[in-house]
């Protein structure tokens, strides 16, 4: 059977304008805005440091190491609360506290692993040289996006009050990407 081969050029079919090429999109309880609204801003990073969290566990799974299973789980796990992040954003009311009280189930969490983590680590004397072996030098490059999302994060919170809870979560998550590229570095998880 012959497969159809897809036109990716666009050739032969008329451009048609799709609502996003105004400049606009749309935000749960908000409505639209532009695509330069802070809020669409914090959601474009989720969705970058969630694509950053998919580099490491794509070099986890190439690793083919029993070892690996853990950190896959846990770093899967933390990709879908960056999408329950995006969408705490607009809860309000009684939604409100309940997603904080989510976010703090999440943070305490993201401790007890650092902990853990830190447990086996020898102790961090001066910085750390991003780099390693490739999953621990893609967690580095998630820590220093984790960190852009929090600056974002900051600066969206002075405008949307449900972002305020969100920046102590980042701030966890970049220390535990941290620990984790060391870990993944130093204790002989990957080959």
């Amino acid at each position: 059977m012959r497969k159809a081969k897809a036109d990716l050029t666009g050739a032969g079919t008329a451009a048609r304008r799709r609502p996003g090429d105004s400049g606009q999109t749309f935000l749960p309880r908000t409505g639209r805005v532009g695509k330069d609204h802070p809020a669409v801003a914090l959601l474009g990073d989720l969705d970058e440091l969630n694509c950053a969290l998919g580099v490491v566990v794509s070099h986890l799974k190439a690793s083919k190491s029993a070892k690996s299973k853990k950190p896959i789980q846990q770093v899967e796990r933390v990709q879908g609360e960056l999408f329950d992040l995006g969408a705490m954003l607009f809860v309000r009311g009684k939604d409100l506290n309940r997603a904080q009280q989510r976010i703090e189930k999440m943070i305490g969490q993201l401790d007890g692993e650092i902990a853990a983590a830190k447990a086996r680590l020898r102790p961090c004397r001066g910085f750390v040289v991003p780099g390693g072996k490739l999953a621990g030098a893609a967690a580095h490059s998630a820590r220093a996006i984790c960190r852009r999302v929090e600056r974002t994060c900051t600066a969206v919170a002075r405008k949307v009050l449900p972002a305020r809870g969100l920046i102590p979560y980042l701030n966890r998550l970049s220390e535990w990407l941290f620990v984790l590229a060391r870990l993944l570095n130093e204790k002989r998880i990957l080959p």
